[in-house]
């Protein structure tokens, strides 16, 4: 089927399906008049699968969605390969499926164009849509997260190119076109056993610096107090303009040069309501990557304090120093393992706020944390 454009509007078949730029103020535009495409011009589509379908800007389509749970997810489980959706500022045809998720399908497509000749190379992306209601908020958060951050350091961030809004039967599904992350794995799959000391340490520097760079821009914000003992009198609060908040093992890429790439954040409470977003997350993230790396997938879950502090005695200071300011005598006597009390919760009772310049500072000096001890 074919997501194009409205004058083809008296050829419609039952099910519209629309597409809109978020935040855009006028509806893309689109040349006419165009020949349709023919399905035998590309080698790996299916010509049954090439129909057509209307599109349109939807102006109802907002930030806040208060629809229902998609329990039948409609376009994202409807593409096929040969598919054409229409962005708000390119157009797309699906090539292939590549996974599915709780919240999101992925798709391989390319970027389309009507003047294509048979032989030309079409960059590829991947197309991220929602399948959860609400997302509408966490589509444009992501967009903006890995814009943003793309610009400071686009070797660690994938690129994005657009975010819209496609609505069928009167259910909206947000999409996100971004950077296809071709020969990557995650960092579970590629940490499964434990890795070689300098490549392990490498790529927790990695995961630092890109920490680093998520949290380096600030926001500050200057309140005046109208009521209590100081009325009058202003309160200033900086807090970070973005954090990451979920950097699990499978949200960290590596490739084949062992370079990573970070995906998929999460968006802030008041656009998702089942996951706490707290930037200190991912510093305790940052403590149980340390330790896949050193113990592999099979060991992680099993691996306490006292045997790190043990085996690998730097690695032991890093979370004695900078995440509990020299009061980590209580882990030693925890039987629990170190990657379950790696958490807010866990670190609780240290009342203490660990911070990303400190535990880079740290990982930086002591390039043998990862050496074993005799």
């Amino acid at each position: 089927m074919i997501y194009t454009s409205a004058i083809f509007a008296t050829m419609l078949a039952p099910r519209a399906v629309s597409a809109m730029r978020l935040g855009a103020s006028a509806p893309p535009t689109m040349e006419r008049p165009h020949t349709l495409p023919n399905a035998e011009n590309f080698e790996d589509s299916y010509p049954e699968a090439m129909g057509l379908h209307n599109w349109k800007v939807d102006p109802n389509v907002r930030m806040e969605c208060t629809h229902k749970h998609l329990k039948n997810p409609t376009v994202s489980s409807g593409l096929k390969i040969g598919d054409i959706v229409r962005g708000g500022q390119f157009q797309y045809r699906v090539k292939n499926f590549i996974k599915k998720g709780n919240m999101n399908a992925i798709y391989r497509v390319e970027q389309f164009r009507y003047d294509w000749q048979k032989g030309g190379a079409l960059k590829e992306y991947a197309l991220k849509t929602s399948l959860t209601a609400g997302s509408c908020g966490e589509t444009e958060h992501e967009f903006r997260f890995l814009r943003h951050m793309h610009t400071k350091d686009s070797e660690m961030f994938p690129e994005v190119v657009e975010t819209f809004t496609m609505t069928e039967g009167g259910k909206p599904v947000h999409c996100l076109v971004m950077e296809l992350l071709v020969g990557y794995s995650t960092l579970r799959k590629f940490a499964a056993k434990k890795l070689d000391p300098t490549l392990g340490y490498d790529i927790l520097k990695q995961i630092c610096e890109g920490i680093s760079t998520i949290h380096e821009d600030k926001v500050t914000t200057t309140k005046k107090i109208t009521r209590g003992r100081k009325a009058g009198t202003t309160r200033t609060r900086t807090t970070l303009m973005f954090h990451h908040g979920d950097l699990h093992w499978d949200n960290v890429m590596i490739n084949k040069e062992n370079k990573i790439k970070i995906i998929d954040p999460l968006a802030p409470r008041k656009y998702q309501k089942t996951k706490i977003s707290d930037p200190l997350i991912e510093l305790y993230e940052l403590g149980k990557h340390a330790i896949l790396m050193l113990y592999g997938s099979e060991l992680i879950g099993k691996v306490t304090f006292k045997q790190i502090q043990k085996e690998y005695p730097e690695l032991w200071r890093m979370f004695d120093e900078c995440y509990t300011k020299g009061k980590g005598a209580r882990l030693l006597n925890n039987d629990r393992s170190a990657h379950s009390q790696l958490s807010l919760v866990g670190f609780a009772f240290f009342r203490v706020v660990p911070n990303i310049e400190a535990i880079k500072a740290y990982v930086d000096a002591h390039p043998k944390m990862f050496e074993r001890a005799e």
